[in-house]
């Protein structure tokens, strides 16, 4: 699991933070492990920040990350532009036929205020990033 970080900002969100996402096979162990936590019983949400791999998912790989994923009855995922910001819409496209809430973001910030809004938290930014918790 080497350069994969997994955190919870709350007891209701995971955050993957992939800097090592630059093959199929990593997103597919991100995807596995998130799914792992989201079984677990304990979070409802998912923050999957894609910006430091590299790699852009093929629409392959999206159907696979979605099967994963659709764990989460939200996501926010937060992109890169470009081929990366692409190929993130398709996999929120996806999650949403799988009955996921899933939106994409260019920015943390942004996507973590977007989870506090739909999470029902009380003030903006009451989802906020902790440290790695070991996950």
């Amino acid at each position: 699991m080497s350069g994969r970080r997994f955190s919870e900002p709350d007891d209701r969100v995971v955050v993957a933070d992939g800097a090592r996402l630059l093959s199929s096979r990593d997103w597919r162990t991100t995807a596995e492990v998130a799914a792992a936590a989201a079984a677990a019983g304990r979070p409802v949400a998912l923050l999957l920040d894609c910006r430091a791999g590299a790699f852009a998912p093929s629409s392959r790989d999206a159907e696979v990350l979605a099967s994963h994923l659709a764990a989460y009855p939200v996501a926010a995922i937060v992109a890169s532009s470009g081929a990366q910001y692409g190929c993130s819409r398709m996999l929120s496209t996806l999650l949403g036929l799988r009955g996921s809430l899933a939106q994409v973001f260019e920015d943390e910030e942004s996507a973590l205020r977007w989870l506090s809004a739909r999470l029902g938290a009380e003030a903006t930014g009451a989802v906020t990033r902790r440290p790695n918790a070991g996950l």
